[in-house]
């Protein structure tokens, strides 16, 4: 039997440059039905995090917890350049590969989750993620 593949969503929210910002991807039937909860144990595949209204913000710095406080690292700080799409410079977003981390789930209030954490460069924006995974 092949291995699931899903992703978990987080809607958009607002980022900016004075500090991280926390979005907690999980499960969200309403804003993407085909997003779900991180299985138990699995992999991680990638973060996809999109931004709109992007003003005055040319890179970001994405770092990802397995807490909502910040302190067990998944991935740890990354620096990307925000990929605009052509034609539309206040529109873009960013890949970083997870280099096909696997995990466990653990105990706690956001075990079947993931806390992806965005602070910009400058400026503001609103950011919504993606992470996938397979088990």
């Amino acid at each position: 039997m092949p291995d699931a593949q899903g992703f978990s969503y987080a809607h958009w929210t607002a980022v900016s440059s004075a500090s991280f910002t926390l979005l907690l991807v999980g499960e969200d039937p309403v804003n993407d039905p085909a997003s779900s909860y991180f299985p138990s144990k699995g992999t991680i595949s990638h973060v996809e995090v999109e931004l709109n209204t992007i003003a005055g913000a040319t890179k970001a710095d994405i770092a990802a917890t397995w807490d909502s406080a910040g302190t067990f690292v998944a991935l740890p700080t990354t620096n990307v350049t925000i990929a605009t799409a052509p034609g539309a410079g206040t529109s873009g977003g960013l890949i970083i590969s997870a280099d096909q981390i696997q995990y466990k789930q653990g105990a706690g209030a956001t075990k079947k989750q993931l806390a992806i954490w965005v602070k910009l460069d400058g400026g503001t924006a609103n950011a919504r993620a993606r992470v996938y995974w397979r088990r």
